[in-house]
């Protein structure tokens, strides 16, 4: 086993919720040992305090619709406010998700990675404020994420794909 790479590391964990009655059903069969926690999971560890800190993220595929360019579907992950500051890491460029921009009143706020940021916008500071269409909903681009920043081994299916874009969680009902 290879140690997670960043600071700290041995202090952080993955918290799940099992659903053992999903074993035995076809699809969920999976899964049922590395379920997401809900919302309201979240925001009670939040405020129990048993941990230094919480964070949480989760990876999908949502549709992206770039100026310019054709429609694809590609990674986006959803995480907390709390995630990137506690895994040692800092916006390239920009800034990240404040604890405001979680949950369904928020803004719509997005960080594209490194390479996105390279490959698909120039590399260019001036995307800061620039928007990007994922699915039916329009986020304002806010930063860049750190060369080389991946969260692996937090999380099933991120496993092999990175994100593209991440997007502050809690703003759809349907997260978690």
């Amino acid at each position: 086993l290879q140690p997670l790479p960043y600071p700290a590391a041995e202090r952080l964990m993955t918290v799940w919720q099992t659903f053992p009655h999903w074993r035995d059903r076809p699809v969920l069969c999976e899964f049922w040992d590395r379920i997401a926690l809900s919302w309201d999971d979240y925001q009670a560890a939040r405020r129990a305090r048993s941990l230094d800190d919480i964070a949480v993220y989760y990876p999908l595929a949502l549709r992206v619709f770039r100026p310019d360019a054709r429609p694809e579907q590609m990674v986006v992950d959803k995480a907390s406010a709390a995630l990137l500051p506690l895994l040692g890491g800092r916006p390239a460029l920009g800034r990240w998700f404040r604890p405001a921009e979680e949950g369904a009143t928020a803004d719509n706020v997005v960080l594209l990675s490194y390479a996105e940021w390279q490959t698909r916008w120039g590399g260019s500071a001036q995307v800061l404020g620039r928007s990007v269409r994922l699915n039916s909903t329009t986020y304002q681009i806010i930063g860049v994420m750190p060369r080389h920043f991946e969260v692996r081994g937090l999380h099933p299916r991120a496993e092999t794909d990175a994100a593209s874009f991440w997007i502050p969680i809690g703003t759809d009902p349907s997260d978690f």
